[in-house]
């Protein structure tokens, strides 16, 4: 016994010896700091970060293979625990998340041929990219929803990837097994800088908005109830959903594809439904603002284009400062648009929405006067951006307008937006056919005192350039309307005007299509007026361009618009942006919405650009102008008809002499009906050009 444990004892110290001496030859250094960055990463083992677990995660973030933000799970946290142990600095990485591009999918998308292999979207993509015709379309075989660590993704009835955002960490493991592109990754500054792409297929209506909002997306949320989801996909190109669910003219409307089964959508007053839901609430909804870059820009104007781009800038993390010559924001919107259209307590709480993610305004501002372009540059403004609008009414030109009593149709707005009592008599005359002319009409009939509103304008009732809606509501609301008439003179009596002289107007245009009346001088008409409105149209005010030494030297049109790429917004000065009304003359304000958004673009890319890097900024790549007509319209003869919503509106013996808001907004009831009639354009799609591609198929495989 003694003798067997001596043994056993002798034996082990030899094994331990081996043991000691193997250690000191084999011995491998084990950084301490692995398991300090493990300790302080989620825990999840989920393999979102790409690694196969947190323990290889770590090694790779002490070996400087994977950044301190590797960990898809813990986010911002983890990110600065990891950093604590490495000593390195904390760097912001912005939440991502997943989004799928495509709306209809192998249910809808006529197949090219019948696929048996594995039920897998990347096996199905090996034989001649998958037997949906459709390039954009969903496979539709799950194999996003399979690989998702976190089962944030579900397979819906017509196979779909639907995605559950309380979930999604936006590790991109579903964009990585998507062989389609279906599944995306992407960030709110991302989708803020994204216009339509040519390997994207959009619906005709958002590919006819100048913002381009996700329009079919938004609908979609609307139709399921979650307006702030359909806010939120509004905001991201639009940020002002309140002002122009108001007043936008609604373009998409003209291309909406349900035009060719009954009515379009709603997209306009839907736009609107989500936004009265906020203002209701009284609450902003919260938006992504990047953390700040120290970059400043000075955006001179606080029209819709100056706001929009200083919005934008603000949450991509820049410091814009917004310079306004008149009293309060809004430009056009406050002092052009009545109230009884666009109320201004509605439009201030959207601007101070907008101001509320940390933009400075100061108004009263003029420049050329109290600021220049070397003050600001002074002041560390390394970028400028003009939008200026139009905000100077033109004369006809006729004997006449310099009698008391004359004005001009815009300057007669702004009086009235600022509160003052334009000197206006009991008979008006207003010059001018066009939509801004019946605001001035309208208006001027809500004043006290006033007792009849005539218009005239030289096109035929036919050729009017009002939209034919707002023609109504003036005839409605007792506006006397005289086609083909123009001004001959402005008579007047003691310095004062008493009525307006006119013309024949036989033809407004030449045979060319130029602008060009002539008359038939023996056929005269005269109007008794205390006062005329010219509404004939508007011009720039470039006299601080002019009176700056170094803005004088922008290069400008013979109309006193600044001259841009159309496609960068960038002026001949590299770091001058301008958009809006400054560059394009007289517009819609959901145009100059746009041009805003697109200098966001090019002044972010300017300020980020690299010091070796050319001042010029280049058009965005890839970048899809018209909408694909991807549709059968054999198909839509198929879907049922429905009727276009109407929106409720102040009947009109309740709109005199107040300025009560006409248009009443959809109700709950109303929104949910119209968004549903979306046809959802991406399941509409072109039979023959998949017939085409299922023969291309048979023939490489015969």
């Amino acid at each position: 016994m003694l003798v067997a444990a001596l043994a056993l004892g002798a034996l082990g110290f030899i094994a331990a010896l081996c043991l000691s001496i193997a250690s000191r030859i084999f011995y491998v250094y084990v950084d301490p700091r692995v398991e300090q960055v493990e300790d302080a990463l989620a825990g999840a083992n989920c393999g979102g970060c790409g690694y196969a677990g947190c323990s290889d995660a770590a090694r790779a973030v002490v070996a400087g293979k994977a950044p301190v933000s590797v960990c898809v799970v813990g986010g911002q946290e983890s990110a600065e625990e990891v950093a604590k142990v490495m000593g390195l600095p904390v760097e912001y990485r912005e939440v991502e998340f997943s989004e799928r591009s495509c709306r209809g999918g192998r249910a809808y998308a006529a197949p090219i041929y019948e696929y048996l292999g594995v039920q897998d979207c990347r096996a199905a993509y090996m034989i001649g990219e998958g037997p949906v015709g459709c390039e954009y379309a969903c496979l539709g075989f799950g194999t996003c929803d399979r690989n998702c660590p976190f089962n944030a993704i579900t397979m819906s009835e017509i196979n779909l990837p639907e995605i559950n955002y309380d979930k999604c960490t936006g590790c991109g493991t579903c964009a990585k097994v998507c062989p389609r592109n279906v599944m995306r990754i992407v960030s709110e500054s991302a989708k803020i800088l994204l216009w339509n792409q040519t390997d994207t297929c959009q619906a005709p209506c958002q590919a006819t908005c100048p913002t381009q909002i996700e329009i079919p997306r938004y609908l979609g949320f609307i139709a399921e109830g979650r307006f702030e989801d359909a806010l939120r996909v509004i905001k991201q190109h639009m940020p002002m959903p309140l002002a122009i669910g108001r007043v936008c003219p609604a373009p998409c409307e003209d291309v909406c594809r349900r035009n060719d089964v009954d009515e379009p959508v709603n997209i306009n007053n839907l736009k609107r439904f989500v936004a009265d839901l906020e203002y209701n609430k009284g609450e902003h909804i919260p938006v992504f603002v990047h953390p700040d870059t120290g970059h400043k820009v000075a955006i001179i104007g606080g029209g819709p284009a100056g706001l929009t781009c200083a919005y934008y800038l603000r949450r991509l993390g820049h410091s814009p400062t917004i310079f306004e010559r008149m009293p309060e924001l809004g430009g056009a919107m406050r002092y052009g648009i009545p109230e009884y259209r666009l109320p201004k307590k509605i439009l201030q709480w959207e601007i101070e929405g907008m101001l509320s993610i940390g933009i400075e305004a100061k108004t009263n501002v003029d420049i050329g006067k109290d600021i220049t372009y070397e003050s600001l540059v002074n002041e560390g403004f390394e970028a400028f951006f003009i939008a200026t609008g139009t905000p100077r009414g033109l004369w006809t030109g006729v004997e006449g307008e310099d009698l008391e009593g004359v004005m001009t149709g815009i300057d007669f707005l702004r009086e009235v937006a600022l509160g003052k009592e334009p000197k206006i008599g009991p008979r008006v005359v207003v010059i001018g056919g066009g939509n801004v002319a019946i605001d001035v009409a309208l208006s001027a009939l809500r004043l006290p005192g006033v007792e009849e509103v005539q218009m005239a304008c030289l096109e035929s009732r036919s050729e009017m350039p009002a939209w034919e809606h707002e023609v109504q509501d003036a005839l409605a609301e007792g506006v006397i309307l005289n086609n083909s008439w123009g001004p001959k003179k402005i008579i007047g009596e003691n310095g004062k005007v008493v009525g307006v002289e006119f013309k024949r107007c036989v033809s407004v245009f030449d045979q060319t299509g130029r602008f060009n009346p002539s008359y038939d001088e023996s056929q005269v008409m005269k109007i008794d007026a205390d006062t005329v409105l010219v509404t004939i149209g508007q011009g720039t005010d470039i006299e601080f361009i002019k009176a700056d030494p170094v803005l004088s030297k922008l290069e400008l049109t013979p109309r006193g618009t600044i001259v841009v790429n159309p496609e960068t917004m960038q002026t001949n000065i590299p770091n001058v942006f301008a958009s809006g009304e400054i560059t394009t003359g007289p517009n819609i304000a959901v145009q100059a919405i746009a041009g805003g958004r697109m200098a966001t673009w090019s002044i972010h890319q300017f300020l980020n650009r690299k010091e070796d890097e050319e001042l010029i900024i280049q058009p965005i790549p890839n970048l899809r102008t018209k909408a694909l007509d991807l549709v059968d319209r054999e198909e839509l003869k198929k879907v049922p008809k429905s009727r276009r919503e109407v929106m409720p509106r102040l009947p009109v013996q309740e709109r005199k002499k107040n300025w009560k808001e006409v248009n009443l907004g959809l109700d709950e009831e109303q929104a949910l009906r119209a968004a549903k009639r979306c046809l959802n354009c991406g399941i509409y799609c072109l039979r023959p050009t998949y017939e085409s591609k299922a023969r291309d198929f048979l023939k490489k495989t015969a």
